[in-house]
Formats: structure tokens, C-alpha cells, sequence
């Protein structure tokens, strides 16, 4: 080996351990994930500093961050006509007033969870900076929760609170607030540095974010009484709980201060009645749905026709979506009907007047439809009619529920001699068949609905059977045979909950509640007595009072320009767990 060729050697072989070396030095190392979120090192001027009249305020912090969800996050208490702009320079916030403080006046600039560190996102939650414009540093400050009047839920996306120095009606339409809070995920809001006073509060789920309560479909809540602020309520600061989970890890608890104040959200009902959509399903029937349930009377009137006893509806008027079927056959087979429909709507001046709407009803598909009277016996009956039930496709049937059976069109004409109820007898080896008397019963609320009503023994079998040509609509066309089998439910399979109630001091609503505030069961009680929901399938139940005060049976809402809050609801204070053959004695004092 030459000289010149070992030097050659050693020269590469330097190269590929210097490169390799290289390489080792910069490959990440890995190490605990960062949980610990940005901390305020300075700022100028000094957080909680006095007499301050600038016009921009910076903020310095550990690492470099971001913001996220500023516009809904940040709020300035009391607020400002023209909101500040709020920008990230590096590892500062600066905040540019674009007016002049208000003098004698305490601000806070509240940041929710927007600042957050740039590289994992851990946010700096609840933070605020404070300035006051005069020598004092107000320390006053007020608690609450937020929660839905009728389910009692917190507004998840959160709703504005307002303090306002003013308390005529039109004050939260007309006028910003002087101290302004926004509720957390759970209801929560706090307002803090705030002066000595009186004041109305009130809280609007303002979509706008203007403080105003100028849209009448936006959810509010207020309290009947002023606020009377003074040196009871002391500045209840608010405090970081750390909580160690792991040795990398560290949670951040707020430590929530006891609520001073309750406010129940609802919608004043505003919403205006209108004719949402029309469409004539088939020839022979169309529906109207509205925006509302209809709460008056609804009349249509002919415009290219005319006739007497046309039509008639599918069930009485209260819902929100009407269905008629025309009777009158030549009306059927046209082309298009034109109709006036009148119902009634409230007005600005919340004065019940008449609405028109003109529709045009397009016939899709021309039928072969016969005649629609009875005696014509030149029509001949073919077995369209359809025919379904609420047992069809159940194995088991609850005790407590009712056998229906519902026709495909408006019912003329019901033969019960051709329509037979049979029970199983157990008792006979050949397991024979046993007649059942029954009575047939017309559906009050759907006129094309019948119950077939007869006592269920428990854990029997049943069948229905229903003969051609038992049901005749109002066209003339009948049913084909069909029939229906049914097994009961055991008796010991259910449990039942005994509900002392007291403390009833007017008509209440008591409603046993499934999952997801499901109604399995209600009650109306005007004095104290013992509640009985019995027949209950093993689940676990909620229950629910709704203190009807004007005895109209259902829940009614508010009105902040009446001074009128919705109608108190109350939850029972114990989820009840209910197991088969089982009974659970409770009581619960109405507040």
C-alpha cells in the first residue's frame, strides 16, 4: 500500500465519521409532552394598574402563543362601543383601544381560554387584565349559573350576561350594558371588579354579539328583583386548583364560587305563524304544514271551484301539519285546486288577526278511484285499503298498551262482526283458540285510528284477525284480510314507583322521565297525594314537575316585556333505578 494511497484512506474515512456524527447530534431526543400552558412574565402597563387613560396595553408571556377563538372568547366589561383590536406580536398580546376609557372606571379584559402556547396548544384558561381608570380598583363581584327554564341544561356555546344601571323595559334593546360576563359550557359566568350598585340583570344569547336584545328569537333570561351590589359581595378571586394525574401531566381545576343568583333561560315565542309548505300528497289528499301548531281556527276557501262537504281533515286542527282528503271525487280527478287559506297570526302590536295565503294543488298522478257513496252498488269493491296495527312485528306486548289499528284513508264504514279477538288457552292440551269480547273505540285525535280494547292477561298469546272487506273507506274501497299475533309480557317483569308528593300549592305537571327526557308517563295533581307509575320496563328514571299555573296543561314561557317568567320546572333530586317486580317508594317536597 503506497503512501499516497493511505493518506486517501484516512481522509475518507475521517469524512464519513464526521458526517455520521453530524447526523447523531441532530436527531430529536423525544422527552415529557408540554402540558403546562403560558405564564405572564410582564406587561406594561401592570396588571390591576390605577389611573390609566393610554390607549394600548401589551402583555408579555413565557413562550411564544397564539390565539384562538378570539371573537368569541375575549370580552371587555363594561363594554365598549368599538371593540379593541387584540393581535399577537411574538410572545406578547397587544390590545389598541380604539376609544377613550370611561373616567371613575374599572376594566376587565377577559380572555376566557384564548391564549394558548404555540407548539401544543395548552391554553392559559380564565385569564384577565385589569386597569382602572381612577385611584381605586372596584372589587365587588357576583356569581351565577345560567340554565335552560325547561330541561334545566346549560347553553353549551354560552350566552352574554348584563348588568345594567337602568332598569326601565326597553333598557337590554336599546343601550349597552355596564358590565357584561359570558356563561361557560356549564352555565357558570362571574362577574368581578364591579362597583357598588343596583342593577338589572339580564342574559341574551345574542348570535350578534352586540349586547342588545334585538332579535325576538334570541334566548334570554332575567330576574324579577334588582341586583343590590354592595361589600357583601367581596371579590371572590378565582382560583387554580393543580392536580397532578401522571408525573408529565398536570390538569388545571377552576375552582367554581358558590352561585349568588339563578337565571332560567327561555324564548319568548315570538316566532311569527306562517305557511311553511303545501303539497298534495296524491290526488285524493294534501297536506299543509306550518310553522307553528295552529292555535285558532283554519278554514280553506275554493277560488276555482265550487263545492259543499269536500273535504274533510285527517285529525282535529292543532298540530302544525294538517292533512285533508277530498270526498268529492270530481274534484279529484282535477287538474289543479286553488285555495284561500285563512288562519290567524299575531301581529306587531301582538294583536290576533286573519292571514291569507292563495296555494295551487297540482294533481301528480290522476287515480281510478270509484265512487265515494255507499249505496251506489254499481262500484265494485276491490281490497286496497290498508290496514296496520301497533302490535304488528312485536314478539311481546306491554300490559299497559292498547291494540290500534290504523286504515290507509278515512274510515266510512266498520263491520265488527268480521273482525275476531282470540286468546290461547294454556290450560288445554291442543292449545285451543278462545274468543275475546272487545270494543272498538274511534281514535278522538286521528280519525282513522280505532282501538280495539280488551283486558290483557299477562303472559298470553293473542291474535286479531281482521276479514276482507271489514273496513270501508270513505272511497268505497276495502280491506283484504289480515291478522295480527301478539304475546304478553310477563306480570313480574315490570317495577312501579310510589311518589308522595307535598308542598302542592297549584296545578302540577308530574312526568316520569326516560333517558334522554323521553315522556313514558305524566300526572296532574291540584293538592298532595301519592303518585302512582306502575307497568314501568327495569331502566332508570328521572322525574319532573312543571307547576302549570294557568291550568292549561302544558309548559308556557315567558315574557321579559310582561315582567312574566316561564313556568317553574323542577327535577326530582335522585335518578331512580327501576328493577323488574320491584317497587320503590319515594318522596319529594315540592319547592
Amino acid at each position: 500500500m503506497t503512501v499516497k494511497f493511505f493518506k486517501h484512506f484516512i481522509f475518507t474515512i475521517t469524512i464519513f465519521v464526521t458526517i455520521s456524527s453530524c447526523a447523531k447530534i441532530g436527531s430529536p431526543t423525544g422527552g415529557p409532552k408540554d402540558y403546562v400552558p403560558p405564564t405572564v412574565i410582564g406587561s406594561s402597563p401592570a396588571n390591576y394598574a390605577t389611573n390609566f387613560h393610554g390607549k394600548k396595553i401589551e402583555i408579555f408571556f413565557s413562550e411564544f402563543i397564539q390565539l384562538k377563538d378570539i371573537s368569541t372568547q375575549f370580552i371587555v366589561s363594561p363594554p365598549m362601543k368599538k371593540k379593541p383590536i387584540v393581535l399577537v406580536r411574538n410572545k406578547s398580546i397587544v390590545i389598541t383601544l380604539e376609544e377613550d376609557l370611561k373616567p371613575f372606571s374599572t376594566y376587565r379584559f377577559a380572555f376566557g381560554s384564548a391564549v394558548t402556547d404555540l407548539n401544543e396548544g395548552n391554553a392559559l384558561d380564565n385569564f384577565n387584565f385589569v386597569v382602572s381608570t381612577c385611584s381605586v380598583i372596584d372589587s365587588l363581584s357576583l356569581h351565577g349559573q345560567v340554565i335552560d327554564a325547561f330541561d334545566h341544561q346549560p347553553d353549551k356555546d354560552g350566552m352574554y350576561v348584563m348588568l345594567f344601571d337602568k332598569f326601565h323595559d326597553s333598557i337590554p334593546r336599546k343601550q349597552l350594558p355596564v358590565y357584561v360576563a359570558k356563561t361557560s359550557d356549564k352555565g357558570w359566568f362571574s362577574f368581578n371588579n364591579i362597583r357598588a350598585d343596583s342593577f338589572l340583570i339580564f342574559a341574551v344569547k345574542d348570535a350578534n354579539q352586540n349586547y342588545l336584545f334585538d332579535v325576538p328569537t334570541e334566548q334570554i333570561a332575567f330576574s324579577d328583583t334588582l341586583i343590590s351590589i354592595d361589600e357583601r359581595y367581596h371579590n371572590q378571586k378565582d382560583s387554580i386548583v393543580l392536580d397532578t394525574i401522571k408525573s408529565d401531566t398536570i390538569k388545571h381545576i377552576r375552582k367554581i364560587p358558590k352561585p349568588q343568583i339563578h337565571l332560567y333561560s327561555f324564548t319568548e315565542g315570538h316566532e311569527k305563524q306562517y305557511l311553511d309548505k303545501y303539497e298534495r300528497i296524491t290526488p285524493n289528499c294534501f297536506e299543509l304544514i306550518f310553522k307553528m301548531p295552529i292555535a285558532d281556527s283554519l278554514k280553506l276557501e275554493p277560488i276555482n271551484f265550487s263545492a259543499k262537504a269536500w273535504l274533510t281533515a285527517d285529525r282535529p286542527i292543532f298540530d302544525d301539519t294538517v292533512k285533508y282528503w277530498i270526498t268529492d271525487t270530481a274534484l279529484v280527478h282535477t287538474d289543479t285546486l286553488q285555495l284561500r287559506v285563512i288562519y290567524s297570526v299575531t301581529d306587531s302590536l301582538e294583536k290576533i288577526v286573519a292571514k291569507i295565503d292563495t296555494i295551487k294543488l297540482t294533481n301528480k298522478k290522476l287515480p281510478n278511484l270509484k265512487s265515494n257513496k255507499r249505496n251506489d252498488a254499481k262500484a265494485p269493491k276491490t281490497a286496497s285499503l290498508k290496514i296496520n296495527s301497533t302490535v304488528e312485528g312485536k314478539s311481546v306486548v306491554d300490559l299497559n298498551s292498547q291494540v290500534i289499528i290504523e286504515a290507509s284513508s278515512p274510515v266510512a264504514f266498520i263491520d265488527t262482526s268480521k273482525i275476531l279477538v282470540f286468546k290461547t288457552d294454556d290450560t288445554d292440551k291442543d292449545r285451543k283458540l278462545k274468543p275475546v269480547k272487545y270494543k272498538l273505540l274511534h281514535d278522538s285525535t286521528f280519525l282513522r285510528k280505532f282501538h280495539i280494547v280488551f283486558p290483557f292477561d299477562a303472559n298470553s298469546d293473542y291474535s286479531i284477525s281482521i276479514d276482507t272487506a271489514s273496513i270501508t273507506d270513505i272511497y268505497s274501497e276495502v280491506n283484504d284480510s289480515v291478522g295480527f299475533n301478539f304475546k304478553t309480557q310477563k306480570d313480574d317483569y315490570y317495577g312501579k314507583i310510589k311518589l308522595s308528593i307535598t308542598n302542592v300549592k297549584n296545578p302540577t305537571i308530574i312526568q316520569l322521565l326516560a333517558d334522554k327526557d323521553v315522556i313514558v308517563n305524566q300526572n296532574i295533581i291540584t293538592k298532595d297525594e301519592i303518585v302512582i307509575f306502575d307497568f314501568i320496563n327495569p331502566a332508570k328514571y328521572s322525574i319532573k314537575a312543571i307547576y302549570d299555573i294557568n291550568n292549561n296543561k302544558e309548559w308556557d314561557t315567558g315574557n321579559f316585556g310582561k315582567k312574566l317568567q316561564p313556568e317553574k320546572v323542577l327535577y326530582y333530586n335522585k335518578i331512580l333505578p327501576v328493577r323488574a317486580n320491584w317497587e320503590l317508594e319515594e318522596n319529594w317536597k315540592l319547592e
